[in-house]
C-alpha cells in the first residue's frame, strides 16, 4: 500500500422536512430509527470533485484528477463547484499536498506538506467567500520546512490554540511510540504525543509500518472542550481520547476491528494480509458522534472482501462524548460519507464514484430534527 490519500469528503447543507418513521431498538435505552431522504440538486462544472471541507456556507473541493481545489457555495437546495482556490504545484502560493482545518478565530487554515516533511501553514481570515479566499492580502503563511522531517499522511487537523494544532503524524527520529503531534507553526515547534495503539502485531513489528497503519487516512475531531475523536478510514477502528501534558489517554474505544497487517518488502509502509470490508467514516460536533459503517455494494449487499475503492453503508451509530451510544440510525438510501449540521438538526449522505462509468454523484439530506 502506498501514503495516497483516498476516501471522500462530503459536504454540508441547510434543513430539509422529511418523512420519518421510529422504532425502538433491542439495545437497553437505545433508540433505533428508519429515516427517508430527499435529493439536493447538483450543479457542478463536471469535475472528479471530493469535498474535503466546509466553512459555513463553503465547499472546498479537491479535483483528483487535476489536482487543484476548488470552491463553490452551498445552498438547501443545491450543491455547486465553480472557482479554482488553491493551486497545486511549485510556485508561488501553489501547494502540494493539503489538510484544511478551522482556527479559534474562525480562520481558515491550510496544512501544506509533501511526503518527507511539512511545507507550510496559511491561515486565511474572512474565509467564508471565495472573493475573500483568493485576497492574498487575507493570507498570513508560515514557514515549517526547518521543522524536522515529519512523516504526515492524514486529512486529520485540529485546532488548539492560535498556534498550535493537533494532527496525527510525528517527526521520522519519533515514529515509535508517537501517533499524534502537536505543531506550533507560529513558534516552529513539533512536540510528538506518547501514543501508541496495542494490537495483535507482534511486539517487534516494525514502527514505521506500524506508524503507517495507524495514521493513513485518519481523521480526528474536537468538541472544543477538550476530547477528541480518532479513527481510520479503511478499518472500524475509532476511540475518543483527551491530552494530558504530552500524553494521550483513551477515554473510550468506540471500535476497535482491524485487519492483520504487516511490513511490506522495503519495511517503509505495511500491507494487509486480507482487505477487509468493514470499514468507517465519522463526524463530529460539540455534542454528538456519528459514525457511518460502510461493508455493502451501492444496492446494499453485504461485501466479503473489499476489492473496489467504493464500498457503501446505510446504518448510522451515535454517540456522545462520553462514548455512550445513543441512537442508530437505517438511511433509505446507501452512501459512502456523512455530514451533520453543527445543530444536529440535518444529516447529510454522499455518494461520489468518481471513475465508474456512468455514475454520478448523489447527496441526500436528512432531518434529525425529530421528536424522541
Amino acid at each position: 500500500m502506498s501514503d495516497i490519500k483516498y476516501t471522500i469528503f462530503p459536504c454540508m447543507l441547510f434543513l430539509i422536512g422529511l418523512t420519518i418513521s421510529c422504532n425502538t431498538s433491542l439495545e437497553e435505552d437505545v433508540i433505533e430509527e428508519h429515516l427517508t431522504g430527499a435529493r439536493v440538486e447538483i450543479d457542478s462544472i463536471g469535475l472528479n470533485l471530493s469535498t474535503p471541507f466546509l466553512l459555513d456556507s463553503l465547499a472546498i473541493s479537491w479535483d483528483i484528477v487535476g489536482n487543484n481545489y476548488y470552491g463553490g457555495y452551498l445552498n438547501r437546495s443545491s450543491y455547486s463547484t465553480e472557482e479554482v482556490l488553491f493551486k497545486i504545484g511549485h510556485g508561488h502560493n501553489e501547494f502540494h499536498d493539503i489538510a484544511f482545518g478551522e482556527d479559534i478565530n474562525n480562520s481558515l487554515l491550510l496544512l501544506d506538506s509533501n511526503g518527507n516533511g511539512l511545507n507550510s501553514m496559511t491561515v486565511i481570515s474572512n474565509a467564508t467567500h471565495i472573493d475573500s479566499i483568493k485576497n492574498i492580502s487575507n493570507w498570513k503563511k508560515y514557514r515549517l520546512e526547518d521543522l524536522p522531517s515529519f512523516r504526515h499522511a492524514s486529512y486529520g487537523l485540529v485546532s488548539l490554540t492560535d498556534s498550535t494544532i493537533l494532527v496525527p503524524g510525528a517527526p521520522f527520529d519519533a515514529i515509535n511510540g508517537h501517533i499524534f503531534s502537536i505543531i506550533d507553526y507560529k513558534n516552529q515547534k513539533v512536540t510528538p504525543l506518547e501514543s501508541w495503539p496495542e494490537d495483535h502485531v507482534k511486539e517487534n513489528a516494525d514502527s514505521l509500518p506500524k506508524h503507517s497503519f495507524y495514521t493513513n487516512n485518519s481523521y480526528i475531531h474536537s468538541n472544543g472542550k477538550g476530547s477528541y475523536l480518532y479513527h481510520l478510514v479503511n478499518n472500524q477502528y475509532a476511540f475518543i481520547f483527551t491530552i494530558e501534558g504530552e500524553k494521550i489517554n483513551i477515554s473510550k474505544m468506540l471500535y476497535s476491528s482491524i485487519p492483520s497487517y504487516q511490513s511490506d518488502k522495503a519495511k517503509l509502509n505495511y500491507r494487509t494480509e486480507k482487505e477487509i470490508p468493514d470499514k468507517l467514516m465519522c463526524v463530529a460536533n460539540s455534542e454528538n458522534i456519528y459514525a457511518i459503517l460502510l461493508d455493502s455494494d451501492r444496492n446494499g449487499q453485504k461485501l466479503d472482501e473489499w476489492v473496489n475503492p467504493y464500498i457503501y453503508g446505510n446504518t448510522i451509530e451515535i454517540f456522545d462524548w462520553e462514548g455512550n451510544k445513543k441512537e442508530i440510525i437505517h438511511l433509505d438510501k446507501y452512501g459512502q460519507n456523512i455530514r451533520v449540521s453543527k445543530d444536529n438538526k440535518t444529516l447529510f449522505l454522499f455518494t461520489e464514484d468518481y471513475f465508474e462509468e456512468d455514475s454520478k454523484p448523489e447527496i441526500w439530506v436528512y432531518d434529525l430534527n425529530r421528536k424522541k
